[in-house]
Formats: C-alpha cells, structure tokens, sequence
C-alpha cells in the first residue's frame, strides 16, 4: 500500500468497539442466516458470539488451548459452529449460537 491508500483506509469512520476479549482477535465469522450475528476467534482459545445491532455479547466458549484458527457456521441450518485450533483439534458445536454455550463436541 502506498500512503494514499493508508490515508484513504484511516480516513473512514471508527463503527464499534468489541470489549471483553482477553487476547487478540485472530479470526471472526460471519452467521450465514443470522445477518447481526458474529464469531470472533481469540488467540486464548475462545469463540466469543457478539450481536452486531446492540453489540452485546451472546456467548462465551473455551473452545481450544491456544488460538483459534477458523470458524464456520453451517449454511443450511445455521446450527453447527466448527472451529479449529492451534492445538490441531476441529470442533463441532451444536445450537451454539441460539443458547450460547456448547451442548455437545465430537473429537
């Protein structure tokens, strides 16, 4: 980039602030049927689910030791959270987004 576009990405107006992550977020993901919805993916292992229109946070899971490296909800039922970690586990969360917590994990 040169400094006209660094000028042009800065010049755009600040939209939100996420509080309540403990480390960096590495990876986020957008809820296929849910529009105001978000994953965020922490470098501790977390999967925080934040409401866009009233930036409030939904959830919090542990989900990994270590950071997370992806997140994906499935498209079709928007039910299924997959997330996989630093720690070379891959995930499933059921109904995560709806109750906020996990129900149940397959290794």
């Amino acid at each position: 980039m040169d400094a006209a576009e660094l000028e042009r990405v800065f010049a755009k107006p600040f939209v939100a602030c996420f509080d309540g992550h403990n480390e960096g977020v590495g990876v986020l993901s957008k809820h296929p049927l849910r529009l105001s919805h978000f994953l965020f993916g922490t470098r501790d292992g977390q999967v925080k689910i934040w409401r866009l229109s009233n930036k409030k946070c939904l959830g919090t899971i542990q989900a990994h030791n270590g950071p997370v490296n992806g997140i994906s909800v499935d498209a079709f039922v928007g039910e299924i959270v997959t997330t996989i970690g630093k720690d070379s586990q891959l995930k499933h969360w059921t109904d995560l987004v709806i109750v906020g917590e996990s129900i149940s994990v397959w290794k």
